[in-house]
């Protein structure tokens, strides 16, 4: 519920009763921090499998650079649920 002139009004959720539900997926990729460092050809190649990702509905919603290296990283896709009936 939200807060409106004083007075309680029922979240859009609440009305209708409508939850989105989403799928997460986490990838272990080898991209350095510094994106731009990459040579072009291997740069290409992230902003393509980028591409091909959000083709399937998932979106990038987190990058976070892990372990000892710069180069392990991990990305972060979310994208909704789709209800099957």
């Amino acid at each position: 519920m939200t807060l409106t002139s004083g007075r309680l009004k029922p979240s859009l959720v609440e009305r209708r009763g409508i939850i989105q539900k989403w799928e997460y997926l986490i990838v272990k990729a080898n991209v350095p921090r510094d994106f731009m460092t990459l040579s072009y050809g291997r740069r290409e190649g992230v902003i393509s499998y980028m591409d091909a990702m959000g083709g399937e509905g998932w979106e990038l919603v987190s990058v976070i650079p892990c372990g000892e290296t710069d180069d392990e990283t991990r990305l972060f896709f979310k994208r909704p649920v789709v209800e099957k009936n």
